[in-house]
Parts: structure tokens; C-alpha cells; sequence
């Protein structure tokens, strides 16, 4: 037998006996892109009752303003079913969706300062029944800046919203986290302030069992090097329970922290300090008081960068989305990774044209599929267009565009972990109605690949 046979023998047996802990359920896969002449992008996407897909993010194509809040409705087959912008005269941005707590709608978060007194940014929040028609619209601030990152449900039946707020101390602007409480209508309860001297981002937020809350992100008020990873964990009222940065003498970018099987919290992000190439993507699992159990890098010569990671239900595992350009075309490719609990690579791929393609937001849904949304340059676009595509949550099957990548460089590292002496302020942010521009849009769809199944 050939040596190429011999190679293509073992890939296939090593395909067919792979354990990967998934329901053989069959999985439909698509490729779709949409968007129009200028940049459009997606940051975050939910599975919908009807199994299709409502994903939320921005655009300089449609709209009202220099950019709207878009907001996209796809079927579980892919197809779009409407499109819709929101917002006003200036730039109204969208990063996080959730569906409302009656189940008759979504909630749309993100950042605006169409309706601003003073210019700056304020906290955007916007309630949608199930066809997209707006029900209420608020602005959260203070008099200067704030930013929201994410918006998740909470036990009481009410909302947390997780962003920033922009300071400016002696000339010199540096960034807070914000925490604001409302209830189910909308309406303010309370809102904190954690942060140190410089500068300290939280970009996911999670309620646990007890009612608290755990967030990830990054800092560089604190830690061993110039940023690095920052997990905190406060109680039900805001109160700082736990604050924890992980990292070496470089910089390591913060994504995320999510809590695990065992009481423990999964942290992860981006490095230069450790792997094989540019930047890696790094995890570092801890027990439930933040001492670390282990930590490791995957990656290859090139850059890899982690934009979001979800749990598998029922499974135990983890699907890593972001972009790469260790493989592929050698430019920015979409980038899966799969893992086990332990931390092991189950699989990984990439997945992309000739130019940059990002995978931003990874989404494990209900029929033992992954959905991933981002945005690509490639595929002969116009200009930054949206895409969502759909791949088996098993190795055995593939999409068009895309490769199979294995073995990836997997090394255990030596991360060191400080306390964040966080300070936590008191605020009570104004919470205003306002108006919100709502249009009806017709983006430009591109199918790219059919289901051969």
C-alpha cells in the first residue's frame, strides 16, 4: 500500500472511531454573506424559538445615521428573513442580544450618540417583540461616556447590562467597568463602578446557580505584566467577592470567564508571552477561589486571536471561534476550535477565502451544530460584509471553504495569578426614554455553499 494511501486510511479511521461526545443527530450545514456597499458586522448571535438565528451588530450600509445598531433574521436553514437597522442621526452601535424575560421579544444593547446631550456615548438598550418592532428604547449615562459590552437575564426576572465608562483623571482618559442593574421593564435598580488606576475592560458576564455573577475581561491596572487576563466575581448586589488577574511580564488580552462543572471558572484570551508564534489563544482553568489547576496555549507560527467561546450543553466541552493566519490563505481565516474539558483539542478549523475573515461570535445550537457570524472581505463583497455559517459539531463532515487543521501546538504554560484590589463606587446612572429610528432593509444575500447531504 502507497504512503498516501496509508495517510488517507488513518485520517479516515481516526474520523470514524473519534469520540467527540455529540448526539449523532443530523445537522444541516450553510454558508450565506449579506450586508451592502460599506462595512457591516455582526458581534453576537442567539438561536430563536423557530430554530432560526437572530444576530445583532452594526452598519455604515443601511440605516439612519453614520452607523446603525443591525439587527438579522435568519432561518435555520440560513436564509434571510428581514433585516432591520435601529437608531439615529449620528452612530448607534449594537454588541450583545438576549431574548426578553416574557419570551414575546429580544433585547438589543450596544452603545449611541444619536440621542446624546453632550456628544458622548451612552448605554443603548432597545426591546423588540419577535417580528423586530421596537416596544421601548432607553439611554443609561452619567456626563461622560459609557459603552455597553453585554446583556444577560437574570434570576429575578430582571436584566444586568456589563460595559465601560470612559473617565478622564488630570487630562489622561482611562476606562472603568460599569455594571447597571434594571428590571424587567427597563427601568434602573443600581449600577456599580469596579476599577483600578489605568484601565480595566469586562466584555462577558454570567449568573450562576447562587445568584452570583462571574466576568472576564482584562486589565492593566493590575497583574504581572503590561495587561493582562482579569476574572471577577461579585454577589447578587454587586459586591466584590473575588477579583483575579492572570498573565507574565507581556501582554495578555482577556476575553472571557466562565464558571465549570466542578465550581471552578474557565478564563481565557490572547498572548504574547507564551506558544509557538505571534499571538496564541491561552486558557487558564482555576478552582472555585482562583488558584490555577492549569494553563495552555494553542496555536501555530502565525497569530491566532480568540474572539468568544460557548459551552457545549451537555457535553462538558468548549467551541472557541476567532481568526488565524497560521493556516488557510495565510491572511485572516476563521478559526474553530473545539475542546474537551480537560482542555484538549478535540478539533479545529478554519475556515475562509482570500482575503480576512472573522469569526466573532460562536454559537452551539440546539441540533448539534455550531453557528458562527462575523464578517469577511473575501468572496467578492463589496466592502466589510456580514456572513453566518453553519458546520457539525462532529469531525466527519466539512463545508465548502474551509480545512480540517490537526495537529495545533498544544503547550501547558506557567501563568502567575495576583489579586485586583478593585475599588467598587455607588452610581446612579440617568435612565431616559428616546426615540429610536427603525427601518426595514434589504441586504444583498450571497450563498456560498449548499448542504450536500
Amino acid at each position: 500500500m502507497s504512503r498516501k494511501k496509508i495517510i488517507v486510511f488513518i485520517l479516515f479511521a481516526f474520523i470514524c472511531t473519534s469520540n467527540l461526545l455529540w448526539a449523532q443527530t443530523a445537522s444541516k450545514h450553510f454558508q450565506y454573506t449579506f450586508g451592502g456597499g460599506k462595512k457591516d458586522l455582526l458581534y453576537s448571535t442567539i438561536e430563536t424559538e423557530d430554530k432560526g438565528f437572530l444576530s445583532i451588530g452594526y452598519t455604515e450600509s443601511f440605516g439612519a445615521g453614520n452607523f446603525d445598531m443591525y439587527v438579522v433574521k435568519n432561518n435555520s436553514e440560513g436564509k434571510l428573513e428581514w433585516t432591520k437597522t435601529y437608531g439615529g442621526t449620528k452612530e448607534d452601535y449594537g454588541r450583545s442580544v438576549v431574548k426578553s424575560q416574557d419570551g414575546q421579544g429580544y433585547l438589543l444593547l450596544g452603545y449611541s450618540n444619536s440621542y446624546s446631550e453632550n456628544s458622548y456615548f451612552d448605554i443603548y438598550l432597545i426591546k423588540i417583540n419577535l417580528q423586530g418592532d421596537t416596544l421601548w428604547s432607553k439611554y443609561y449615562g452619567l456626563d461622560r461616556s459609557e459603552y455597553g459590552y453585554s446583556v444577560i437575564a437574570t434570576k429575578d426576572g430582571g436584566y444586568m447590562i456589563l460595559g465601560e465608562v470612559i473617565n478622564n483623571i488630570n487630562g489622561e482618559k482611562n476606562a472603568d467597568v460599569m455594571l447597571i442593574k434594571i428590571n424587567g421593564s427597563g427601568d434602573f435598580e443600581w449600577s456599580k463602578i469596579y476599577g483600578g488606576n489605568l484601565t480595566d475592560y469586562l466584555y462577558t458576564i454570567e449568573q450562576l446557580a447562587d445568584g452570583s455573577y462571574l466576568m472576564g475581561g482584562e486589565t492593566n491596572s493590575f497583574g504581572s505584566g503590561e495587561w493582562d487576563f482579569l476574572a471577577v466575581k461579585i454577589d447578587a448586589t454587586g459586591k466584590l467577592l473575588l477579583a483575579k488577574t492572570f498573565g507574565a511580564l507581556l501582554t495578555d488580552y482577556g476575553r472571557f470567564a466562565t464558571s465549570t462543572p466542578d465550581g471552578g471558572f474557565l478564563v481565557g484570551g490572547n498572548s504574547y508571552n507564551f506558544g509557538v508564534g505571534d499571538m496564541d489563544f491561552v486558557l487558564v482553568k482555576t478552582d472555585k477561589d482562583g488558584k490555577i489547576e492549569w494553563s495552555q496555549s494553542y496555536g501555530e507560527e502565525g497569530a491566532e486571536y480568540m474572539l468568544d467561546i460557548k459551552k457545549i450543553p451537555n457535553d462538558g466541552g468548549y467551541v472557541i471561534s476567532g481568526y488565524t493566519n497560521s493556516f488557510g490563505s495565510r491572511v485572516e481565516d476563521v478559526f474553530l476550535i473545539n475542546l474537551r474539558n480537560d482542555g484538549k483539542i478535540a478539533w479545529s478549523k478554519t475556515i475562509g477565502g482570500e482575503f480576512g475573515d472573522y469569526g466573532v461570535s460562536v454559537l452551539p445550537t440546539s441540533d448539534n451544530g455550531i453557528v458562527v457570524t462575523g464578517n469577511t472581505k473575501s468572496f467578492d463583497v463589496k466592502s466589510d460584509d456580514c456572513f453566518i455559517f453553519k458546520v457539525e459539531g462532529r469531525l466527519s463532515r466539512n463545508l465548502c471553504n474551509s480545512m480540517i487543521i490537526r495537529p495545533i501546538t498544544q503547550s501547558f504554560l506557567k501563568m502567575q495569578t495576583t489579586d485586583a484590589r478593585l475599588y467598587e463606587l455607588e452610581t446612579h446612572i440617568v435612565d431616559r426614554n428616546v426615540p429610536t429610528i427603525v427601518k426595514t432593509v434589504e441586504s444583498t444575500e450571497q450563498q456560498l455553499c449548499q448542504d450536500d447531504k
